[in-house]
């Protein structure tokens, strides 16, 4: 796999309201863009629909919705990753309308209370743990993964609660997975296929046990040379 490298996304393409001067924005809405453009999901609808935010979340409404089909936006990313994103990166802001400068980090080491945050890569942290595994963590037998601190667990847990949600499922793996090497269009297919295999089967295949009568996507970007 020494070919690929997993990038990951500025938080200001994840995190909510991450640039300041401009309204609220959240991720959810790129994506919403995104499936409205596919040919995959649009032939999900009506021939004069499209899919639309819910007016309001109050009551677990899904992110995305039809008259024919909904799904629920989500992140697959740990906690810690973004919450160490959102305070210590960069942050942007917009001075007027389509100028934007870079600002100091929310977080600085000289402010007061100032702690670093230990972030969990999910790569590693997906590949090393089983079904079995997965399934023991969900039900709080923990004692035996003594590897992983207890945010590492919690980490993981939210992982857990993320893919047991009971909706038709838009994973957003917030990463650009670059491919250095030069190669077929076919063939960057074939080797991402067993990237996701590699790190996030048995991940998915605990989703397909627990909403089995649900649907599963996973997207993220890719680029390559």
């Amino acid at each position: 796999m020494s070919c690929i490298e997993a990038l990951t996304l500025h938080p200001d393409f994840v995190i909510k309201d991450q640039i300041k001067g401009i309204g609220p924005y959240t991720y959810e809405r790129y994506l919403l863009e995104f499936v409205n453009e596919s040919v995959f999901f649009r032939n999900k609808l009506n021939a004069d629909d499209s899919y639309k935010q819910p007016d309001s979340e109050a009551h677990g409404e899904c992110d995305c919705k039809s008259e024919k089909y909904e799904m629920d936006f989500k992140l697959l990313e740990t906690k810690s990753k973004l919450q160490s994103k959102s305070l210590f990166s960069l942050q942007n802001q917009q001075v007027v309308p389509g100028v934007v400068i870079k600002c100091v980090a929310r977080k600085q080491r000289n402010d007061r209370g100032y702690k670093p945050i230990y972030a969990t890569n999910i790569f590693p942290v997906l590949k090393r743990l089983s079904l079995d595994d997965l399934t023991k963590i969900q039900n709080g037998l923990t004692a035996e993964f003594e590897e992983f601190d207890d945010k590492m667990i919690e980490d993981i847990f939210q992982l857990i609660n993320t893919v047991s949600c009971n909706k038709n499922l838009f994973l957003f793996l917030p990463y650009i997975i670059h491919i250095k090497n030069e190669i077929t269009r076919d063939s960057a297919k074939a080797l991402l296929l067993d990237v996701i295999k590699d790190f996030f089967e048995n991940l998915l295949c605990f989703r397909s046990e627990v909403c089995p009568n649900r649907d599963t996507y996973l997207c993220f970007f890719m680029i390559k040379v």
